[in-house]
């Protein structure tokens, strides 16, 4: 681990990703749970979605060794993939 902090270590690791994936996923739930059918707790929802998935492509699937452009286009997927969904929620009745 020459040059690179514990921090940076554990933060890489399968296991604090796993985590993260899991807080989200339950912070997701119980907004979702409180929330019923308010628009903000869709908003909140289909955001935390979009960096589950962000984090998902970027360390489970290895993309963060891709070239940058690579990554930007995965990126950029997910975000649009999330902003069509929030059109169809908050736009289209």
């Amino acid at each position: 681990m020459k040059g690179q902090s514990i921090v940076a270590s554990l933060v890489r690791t399968p296991v604090f990703l796993c985590g993260c994936l899991m807080l989200l996923t339950l912070v997701s739930v119980y907004s979702g749970e409180i929330g019923s059918v308010q628009k903000g707790v869709a908003l909140l929802v289909i955001l935390i979605a979009a960096v589950k998935a962000q984090l998902v492509i970027m360390f489970y699937m290895e993309a963060r060794h891709f070239p940058e452009p690579w990554r930007r286009l995965y990126g950029g997927w997910v975000y649009a993939a999330a902003s069509v969904i929030l059109v169809g929620v908050y736009i289209v009745p």
